[in-house]
């Protein structure tokens, strides 16, 4: 009984370290979605992004780094335009996806390599998405490598994205910072709403159920 007892004290000082350890994280907020990204050192939010429109949706925040170089990585939050019916999660994943493979079928980039798995923003379900391309250059000049890791998930019935996009030589040495900040999404859920469905947890031995295809728009060019 006392070894029970220790235990639950145990998970419970662990719980609430964890609690105190996110408390003391600064976030940078979007608060047009309630959305909160982890606020990193080198880490802005872009002061000529404009104010975003919500009715017609696209880039409504974005991140960039203090004193940027040409295509450095940022991070973009994309709102989905609204739709006559709920955007299902699914859905929102393959019509990015095709929206790439569209991008390439025209030459506009070619994609090299492409990585999908499920993820969560808080206890909302999402996938995430990376991959790497190269952009279509000009004539006499070389192609520019691109790496691009997108976060997918759907609120109030509208597709969301959270991208971090930029050259690839530029992009490796900011991952694990991005990483944070990906892994580090936090979308409470709303005082006196119901909570969505937790998000699903995956086995190694079970696949996924949406066909792994090149990602979308998401992000820009």
């Amino acid at each position: 009984m006392r070894a029970s007892a220790m235990i639950v004290l145990a998970a419970y000082l662990l719980a609430g370290c964890t609690k105190d350890r996110r408390a003391a994280q600064p976030m940078f907020t979007v608060p047009t979605l309630g959305l909160a990204l982890p606020k990193l050192s080198g880490w802005i939010t872009d002061p000529e992004l404009a104010t975003p429109d919500l009715a017609r949706g696209g880039v409504i925040f974005r991140l960039v780094r203090e004193n940027p170089v040409p295509l450095a990585p940022r991070i973009d939050v994309l709102l989905e335009p609204p739709k006559a019916q709920p955007t299902l999660l699914e859905d929102f994943l393959t019509q990015n996806l095709r929206e790439m493979a569209q991008y390439e079928n025209d030459a506009q980039v070619r994609i090299t390599n492409v990585e999908q798995r499920p993820a969560s923003v808080g206890p909302r379900r999402a996938f995430r998405v990376q991959h790497e391309y190269t952009m279509t250059a000009a004539a006499g000049n070389a192609p520019i490598a691109i790496t691009q890791v997108s976060t997918l998930f759907v609120l109030d019935g509208r597709g969301v994205a959270v991208t971090a996009l930029g050259r690839t030589e530029l992009f490796h040495p900011l991952a694990d910072q991005i990483e944070r900040i990906m892994t580090g999404l936090d979308l409470p859920v709303p005082r006196g709403a119901a909570a969505p469905p937790p998000a699903e947890v995956v086995h190694p031995d079970r696949p996924t159920t949406v066909e792994p295809v090149d990602l979308g728009t998401i992000g820009g060019h």
